[in-house]
């Protein structure tokens, strides 16, 4: 709903700054509102599909194609360079083939020595090199024809017509490069490949011939015809004027290039670069953006690779997923479409069902099942409803029950009332037994003041004990004081030795520790006293071999012997020395032990005789408290005997004044019968009021409880 609200703000926003729409546009709020929730949720659900699949989408194929363009310009590089190193390749036999027969020992003494031989010494001579070239060549299907010319035209195996036309047609440049020179000639209506190459002499380094080979144009088209870059791609062999070298179709050969838009956009990326010995390579888009095109020289003369292929081909792929995003998009739109109906639906149906039970309320029929297990909006309002409607109930339940209390009521009153009057009639007689008792109660009263002067002077007696107890707790709270601090002192002084103590038992232990290592030290001592002794021993030995030579050595061996006896005897009484030493701190330790536990015990007696201290003292506390309510009990009671006399006199007075008001309550019991006659007349009325309101409550039909 917020999205649609969002798109259609964002119209508004748009309309309002192109000024297509200056009058006021309708509230979106009222717009939102006017519509049912069920289209609400539908077009909410639409909207927010719809974009997430329309972002989705988008983003996936711009990242696919753009994915794709960059592997296909690597790849198709790649790919050329490919080409080009395979129809070089084949080319380089070709070259091979001509530096061998170039550097054949007895074709360069023919052509150095032709000049100077006869006429049958010269024919035997081209008769058996002929036999050499045409067996080198029957190796290689595509050369038609080789032959090796000398400086004077005359050639050595086997040479065409074609061949003579072109040797004589490109002599002065190829007779100006010693390297391969690689020419296309059309003859005919037939094109043919020549390929020349220089033959020096091994001497002297001078130029004594030319070999000239004759090649099928199959060769290239062999080459190609198995490459497949897809539909409608292209691979040729091109020079720079656009003459089709090399292509499958061995039909576009020596044709010019149809696509001049491509030529020009080569040759201007090719001329850039000085000569073509120079590795040149590249990759671009056509002008029209119809095809991916890269281009590779061959490094000879002006011939290169070039391949193209199609942008559909290439985002074939990329189109493919588009259409499968836009079928998975429709499915989800209408899968989303089907959710959003069966929503609608469920919260449509809850509503209908809450207004049917609002109309039945309105209706007065308030005792309603209403079953709710849900937990949404609408479950939430259907639970508000069922509380309020029972709360309805109870009220309702409530004003009947009040109604039934106050008929009931009406009627208790009509029949006090009548019992009242009838009361107030027993009151006049009973007044005159009042009069009676009043005297009698004088009397009563004198005897009653003698017996509480009596009873004030006890209480004074009793008041002054009191207070002598009272001293005797204050001088007990202050011994009290000071014993508690004595017995503070008296536990911190006992902690400090138990901290004190629990330190002298860790470092012993520590110091115990010790004198273990210690021993471990002695022992290793005593061991390396006795490996020296060993040595010693055996150094004598050598000593009394070697003879006289090895006296000193034997000195020295005696005195080592000694040094290790001597540390043996002092280990050993280290060692004793540090065993008295371990059984001493090993009494240190019991008898710190045995302080601990008496410390203990008297932390443990410590903490009895504060508890017993603490218990004593909250029994005084709570004598001194309740003394102290026994004071306030004896101010009461003196004070009460005040008041208890003053009262006895006011009651004297009274027993006289109550012979006149019984007089005065005799005429008021007159009044209170006129009375009473008006409030049976009231609980008529208010009868009447009951039943009139409990005929409007009788609309509603609630449970009984």
């Amino acid at each position: 709903m917020k999205i649609m609200r969002n798109t259609i703000c964002s119209i508004k926003n748009v309309l309002k700054k192109k000024g297509i729409c200056n009058v006021e546009m309708i509230n979106l709020n009222v717009l939102t509102r006017n519509l049912k929730i069920k289209f609400r949720l539908i077009i909410s659900y639409g909207v927010l599909i719809l974009a997430i699949l329309l972002i989705i989408g988008q983003t996936s194929i711009i990242q696919s194609r753009k994915a794709m363009d960059n592997k296909s310009i690597q790849f198709s590089s790649q790919i050329t360079n490919q080409i080009k190193n395979n129809v070089f390749n084949e080319m380089g036999k070709n070259v091979d083939l001509s530096k061998t027969l170039a550097l054949d020992s007895d074709i360069q003494d023919y052509l150095i020595n032709s000049e100077t031989l006869g006429y049958s010494d010269k024919y035997k001579k081209t008769t058996s090199l002929s036999k050499i070239v045409r067996m080198r060549i029957s190796s290689n299907n595509y050369v038609s024809n080789l032959s090796i010319v000398d400086e004077n035209n005359i050639s050595i195996g086997n040479i065409s017509a074609n061949m003579m036309k072109c040797l004589e047609k490109n002599e002065d440049n190829i007779k100006k490069n010693i390297n391969s020179k690689w020419v296309l000639q059309n003859e005919e209506g037939k094109y043919s490949i020549y390929n020349s190459f220089g033959v020096k002499s091994s001497y002297n380094g001078q130029r004594i011939g030319t070999v000239i080979q004759e090649i099928k144009g199959e060769m290239f088209t062999n080459i190609l015809k198995d490459i497949n870059l897809g539909i409608d791609s292209e691979v040729s062999i091109l020079s720079l004027d656009g003459t089709i070298i090399g292509n499958k179709d061995i039909n576009f050969v020596g044709q010019k290039y149809e696509k001049g838009n491509l030529l020009n956009e080569i040759n201007n990326r090719v001329r850039k670069e000085d000569g073509f010995d120079v590795d040149i390579s590249g990759t671009f888009s056509s002008s029209d953006g119809k095809n991916l095109v890269s281009y590779s020289s061959l490094n000879i003369n002006d011939w290169y690779i070039v391949t193209t292929i199609p942008y559909s081909y290439l985002n074939q792929e990329a189109n493919k997923m588009q259409n499968n995003i836009i079928i998975i998009g429709t499915i989800s739109f209408i899968v989303a479409m089907i959710i959003s109906l069966l929503i609608s639906r469920d919260i449509s149906i809850s509503l209908q069902n809450l207004v049917e039970l609002m109309e039945k309320a309105k209706s007065g029929y308030l005792n309603l099942d209403i079953n709710n297990n849900y937990t949404d909006e609408v479950g939430i309002v259907t639970y508000k409803f069922k509380g309020m409607i029972k709360k309805i109930s109870i009220l309702i339940s409530d004003v009947k029950n009040l109604i039934r209390n106050i008929s009931d009521g009406t009627e208790t009153v009509s029949n006090i009332s009548e019992h009242s009057y009838a009361v107030s009639e027993e009151i006049a007689a009973t007044m005159l037994e009042i009069e009676r008792g009043a005297i009698v109660q004088e009397d009563s009263v004198i005897k009653s003041l003698e017996f509480m002067n009596n009873l004030s002077d006890e209480i004074n007696a009793v008041n002054e004990k009191a207070q002598n107890v009272s001293r005797y707790l204050e001088n007990t709270k202050k011994v009290q004081e000071s014993a508690l601090e004595s017995v503070e002192d008296l536990n911190l002084r006992v902690n400090e030795s138990n901290r004190v103590s629990f330190k002298i038992t860790e470092e012993i232990n520590s110091l115990n520790y010790e004198v273990k290592n210690i021993r471990d030290i002695i022992n290793i001592i005593a061991d390396i006293s006795e490996q020296i002794n060993l040595l010693s021993l055996n150094a004598a030995i050598e000593a009394a071999r070697a003879g006289d030579a090895g006296k000193g050595f034997a000195v020295v061996a005696n005195e080592i012997k000694k040094l290790a006896d001597q540390t043996k005897r002092s280990s050993i009484k280290i060692h004793d020395i540090i065993n008295n030493v371990k059984i001493k701190t090993e009494l240190v330790v019991k008898m710190s032990d045995n302080s601990s536990n008496v410390i203990e015990h008297q932390i443990h007696s410590l903490k009895n005789t504060s508890m017993a201290f603490d218990k004593t003292f909250f029994s005084i506390n709570q004598i001194d408290n309740e003394l102290k309510g026994v004071f306030k009990a004896i101010e009461k009671i003196v004070s009460t005997k005040e008041a208890t006399r003053s009262a006895m006199k006011r009651i004297s007075s009274i027993s006289e004044e109550t012979t006149q008001t019984t007089k005065q309550v005799s005429e008021a019991t007159q009044d209170q019968i006129k009375e009473i006659e008006e409030v049976a007349d009231f609980s008529k009325k208010l009868n009447e009021i009951v039943e009139k309101l409990e005929n409007t409550i009788s609309y509603f039909h609630v449970k009984d409880n």
